[in-house]
Protein backbone atom coordinates (compact mmCIF):
# COMPACT_ATOMS: atom_id res chain seq x y z
CA UNK A 1 0.00 0.00 0.00
CA UNK A 2 1.06 3.29 -1.06
CA UNK A 3 1.21 6.05 1.90
CA UNK A 4 0.46 9.63 1.46
CA UNK A 5 3.79 10.91 2.12
CA UNK A 6 5.14 8.77 -1.00
CA UNK A 7 2.95 9.28 -3.26
CA UNK A 8 3.47 13.39 -2.20
CA UNK A 9 7.06 12.96 -2.66
CA UNK A 10 6.35 11.27 -6.29
CA UNK A 11 4.13 13.94 -7.09
CA UNK A 12 6.93 16.77 -6.88
CA UNK A 13 8.65 15.00 -9.88
CA UNK A 14 11.94 13.14 -10.42
CA UNK A 15 15.20 13.73 -12.28
CA UNK A 16 15.91 11.94 -15.39
CA UNK A 17 19.44 12.53 -16.02
CA UNK A 18 20.78 10.57 -19.72
CA UNK A 19 23.36 11.51 -22.32
CA UNK A 20 20.62 11.89 -24.78
CA UNK A 21 16.27 12.58 -24.89
CA UNK A 22 15.68 9.58 -22.40
CA UNK A 23 13.09 7.56 -23.96
CA UNK A 24 11.70 6.63 -20.50
CA UNK A 25 10.18 10.58 -20.43
CA UNK A 26 7.31 9.25 -22.49
CA UNK A 27 6.46 6.72 -20.13
CA UNK A 28 6.61 8.91 -17.14
CA UNK A 29 4.24 10.71 -19.30
CA UNK A 30 1.82 7.94 -19.39
CA UNK A 31 2.12 7.31 -15.44
CA UNK A 32 1.34 10.91 -14.53
CA UNK A 33 4.47 11.52 -12.88
CA UNK A 34 6.20 14.84 -13.09
CA UNK A 35 9.94 14.67 -14.48
CA UNK A 36 13.09 17.27 -14.96
CA UNK A 37 14.97 16.19 -18.14
CA UNK A 38 18.87 16.78 -17.15
CA UNK A 39 21.90 15.57 -19.61
CA UNK A 40 25.01 13.85 -17.82
CA UNK A 41 27.82 16.06 -17.89
CA UNK A 42 31.34 15.25 -18.96
CA UNK A 43 33.46 12.44 -16.93
CA UNK A 44 30.46 11.07 -15.72
CA UNK A 45 30.10 14.49 -13.44
CA UNK A 46 26.53 14.48 -11.75
CA UNK A 47 23.76 17.46 -12.58
CA UNK A 48 22.73 19.58 -9.96
CA UNK A 49 19.50 17.41 -8.89
CA UNK A 50 17.94 15.78 -6.09
CA UNK A 51 16.22 12.32 -5.38
CA UNK A 52 14.23 10.29 -6.93
CA UNK A 53 16.11 10.04 -10.03
CA UNK A 54 16.01 7.92 -12.48
CA UNK A 55 19.15 7.25 -14.55
CA UNK A 56 18.71 6.39 -18.53
CA UNK A 57 21.72 4.19 -19.55
CA UNK A 58 20.62 3.94 -22.99
CA UNK A 59 23.40 5.28 -25.50
CA UNK A 60 26.19 5.06 -22.33
CA UNK A 61 29.21 3.89 -22.96
CA UNK A 62 30.39 1.24 -19.63
CA UNK A 63 32.78 3.05 -18.74
CA UNK A 64 31.23 6.69 -18.98
CA UNK A 65 28.63 4.63 -16.80
CA UNK A 66 31.02 3.14 -14.93
CA UNK A 67 32.35 7.19 -13.72
CA UNK A 68 28.39 8.12 -13.20
CA UNK A 69 28.04 5.46 -10.86
CA UNK A 70 31.08 5.95 -9.15
CA UNK A 71 30.33 9.28 -8.89
CA UNK A 72 26.82 8.78 -7.15
CA UNK A 73 27.90 5.69 -4.63
CA UNK A 74 30.73 8.43 -3.32
CA UNK A 75 27.75 11.23 -3.43
CA UNK A 76 29.64 13.71 -5.18
CA UNK A 77 26.84 16.15 -5.66
CA UNK A 78 26.35 19.56 -4.69
CA UNK A 79 24.80 19.91 -1.29
CA UNK A 80 24.71 16.22 -0.56
CA UNK A 81 26.67 14.56 2.04
CA UNK A 82 29.92 13.06 0.78
CA UNK A 83 30.56 9.66 0.83
CA UNK A 84 26.94 9.31 1.53
CA UNK A 85 25.45 7.17 -1.51
CA UNK A 86 23.01 8.88 -3.40
CA UNK A 87 20.09 6.27 -4.24
CA UNK A 88 18.97 5.90 -8.05
CA UNK A 89 16.43 4.02 -10.46
CA UNK A 90 18.51 2.68 -13.45
CA UNK A 91 16.46 2.21 -16.76
CA UNK A 92 18.40 -0.57 -19.25
CA UNK A 93 17.93 -2.37 -22.29
CA UNK A 94 17.64 -5.81 -22.33
CA UNK A 95 20.74 -6.52 -24.46
CA UNK A 96 22.75 -4.16 -22.63
CA UNK A 97 24.90 -6.73 -20.92
CA UNK A 98 27.48 -4.36 -19.64
CA UNK A 99 25.70 -1.67 -18.40
CA UNK A 100 23.42 -4.45 -16.33
CA UNK A 101 26.83 -5.97 -14.84
CA UNK A 102 27.50 -2.40 -14.08
CA UNK A 103 24.92 -1.01 -12.31
CA UNK A 104 24.40 -4.63 -10.63
CA UNK A 105 27.35 -3.76 -9.12
CA UNK A 106 26.94 -0.54 -8.28
CA UNK A 107 25.74 0.40 -4.30
CA UNK A 108 24.06 3.53 -5.55
CA UNK A 109 21.09 1.49 -7.47
CA UNK A 110 18.19 0.24 -5.43
CA UNK A 111 16.46 -0.65 -8.95
CA UNK A 112 16.80 -1.78 -12.56
CA UNK A 113 13.89 -1.05 -15.28
CA UNK A 114 13.51 -2.67 -18.13
CA UNK A 115 13.27 0.28 -20.79
CA UNK A 116 9.78 -0.77 -21.35
CA UNK A 117 8.73 -1.01 -18.26
CA UNK A 118 4.50 -0.71 -17.48
CA UNK A 119 3.45 2.98 -16.18
CA UNK A 120 2.27 1.37 -13.38
CA UNK A 121 5.05 -0.32 -12.55
CA UNK A 122 7.10 2.51 -12.82
CA UNK A 123 4.83 4.94 -10.98
CA UNK A 124 5.23 2.43 -8.10
CA UNK A 125 8.85 1.94 -8.01
CA UNK A 126 9.37 5.99 -7.89
CA UNK A 127 6.86 5.91 -5.09
CA UNK A 128 9.01 3.18 -3.24
CA UNK A 129 12.21 4.68 -3.37
CA UNK A 130 11.14 8.41 -3.69
CA UNK A 131 12.73 8.87 -0.67
CA UNK A 132 17.24 8.69 0.06
CA UNK A 133 16.78 7.21 3.22
CA UNK A 134 14.91 3.99 1.58
CA UNK A 135 17.29 0.92 1.50
CA UNK A 136 16.96 -2.17 -0.16
CA UNK A 137 18.87 -5.75 0.62
CA UNK A 138 20.35 -5.75 -2.99
CA UNK A 139 18.63 -3.94 -6.25
CA UNK A 140 15.12 -4.55 -7.48
CA UNK A 141 15.05 -5.88 -11.28
CA UNK A 142 11.98 -5.28 -13.18
CA UNK A 143 11.26 -6.67 -16.09
CA UNK A 144 15.46 -7.76 -16.72
CA UNK A 145 17.44 -10.52 -14.52
CA UNK A 146 19.96 -9.74 -12.78
CA UNK A 147 23.15 -10.83 -13.48
CA UNK A 148 24.94 -13.54 -12.58
CA UNK A 149 27.91 -12.50 -9.97
CA UNK A 150 29.89 -13.65 -7.40
CA UNK A 151 27.70 -13.44 -3.75
CA UNK A 152 30.29 -10.22 -3.09
CA UNK A 153 29.75 -7.99 -5.76
CA UNK A 154 33.22 -7.00 -7.19
CA UNK A 155 34.13 -3.35 -7.85
CA UNK A 156 33.46 -3.26 -11.83
CA UNK A 157 32.87 0.16 -12.18
CA UNK A 158 36.26 1.33 -9.75
CA UNK A 159 38.11 -1.31 -12.26
CA UNK A 160 37.22 0.22 -14.99
CA UNK A 161 38.11 3.75 -14.24
CA UNK A 162 41.30 2.75 -12.65
CA UNK A 163 42.43 0.36 -15.89
CA UNK A 164 41.28 3.50 -17.95
CA UNK A 165 43.74 5.36 -16.35
CA UNK A 166 46.75 3.18 -15.83
CA UNK A 167 49.87 1.68 -17.80
CA UNK A 168 50.09 -1.54 -16.39
CA UNK A 169 47.92 -3.13 -13.84
CA UNK A 170 50.69 -1.83 -11.17
CA UNK A 171 49.11 1.59 -11.21
CA UNK A 172 45.63 -0.15 -10.48
CA UNK A 173 47.25 -1.57 -7.36
CA UNK A 174 48.76 1.35 -6.82
CA UNK A 175 45.34 3.35 -6.80
CA UNK A 176 43.92 1.34 -4.67
CA UNK A 177 46.88 1.28 -2.40
CA UNK A 178 46.71 -2.13 -2.01
CA UNK A 179 49.75 -5.28 -3.04
CA UNK A 180 49.91 -6.38 -6.87
CA UNK A 181 48.93 -10.29 -5.23
CA UNK A 182 46.07 -8.29 -3.23
CA UNK A 183 45.08 -7.06 -6.56
CA UNK A 184 44.83 -10.08 -8.84
CA UNK A 185 43.01 -11.87 -5.19
CA UNK A 186 40.07 -9.60 -6.33
CA UNK A 187 40.53 -10.33 -10.16
CA UNK A 188 39.75 -13.69 -9.50
CA UNK A 189 36.53 -13.76 -9.04
CA UNK A 190 35.62 -11.45 -11.80
CA UNK A 191 37.65 -13.48 -14.18
CA UNK A 192 35.56 -16.67 -13.14
CA UNK A 193 31.80 -14.71 -12.99
CA UNK A 194 32.83 -13.86 -16.64
CA UNK A 195 34.64 -16.91 -17.77
CA UNK A 196 37.97 -14.88 -18.62
CA UNK A 197 41.32 -15.91 -17.71
CA UNK A 198 43.34 -13.70 -15.22
CA UNK A 199 45.63 -10.78 -17.13
CA UNK A 200 49.48 -11.91 -16.90
CA UNK A 201 51.80 -9.21 -14.45
CA UNK A 202 53.28 -7.69 -17.16
CA UNK A 203 49.74 -7.23 -19.28
CA UNK A 204 49.14 -3.79 -20.58
CA UNK A 205 46.09 -1.87 -18.43
CA UNK A 206 44.90 -0.95 -21.95
CA UNK A 207 44.87 -4.67 -23.54
CA UNK A 208 43.27 -5.71 -20.37
CA UNK A 209 40.71 -2.66 -20.41
CA UNK A 210 39.66 -3.93 -23.71
CA UNK A 211 39.04 -7.66 -22.53
CA UNK A 212 36.70 -6.81 -19.91
CA UNK A 213 34.98 -4.47 -22.27
CA UNK A 214 34.50 -6.96 -24.40
CA UNK A 215 33.54 -9.75 -21.76
CA UNK A 216 31.06 -7.12 -20.17
CA UNK A 217 29.22 -7.31 -23.30
CA UNK A 218 28.75 -10.78 -23.74
CA UNK A 219 24.76 -12.01 -23.01
CA UNK A 220 24.46 -14.17 -19.88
Amino acid sequence: MTTPSAERRSSQGVAVISIKRSAIAGTLDQAGIHYRALLLQEGGALPPMRPPIVLDTSGMAPLGLARALENLARGRLHAWKSGSRIPVIAVAGPAAYAQQRLLACSPAVVAVLAENIDPRALMLCVQRFAHPDDTTHGALWCGLGAPPLPTLKPDLNGLLIALSGAAKLDDVAAAWNISRATLFRRLDPICAALAIERPPPGCPAERWLATLLDALARPF
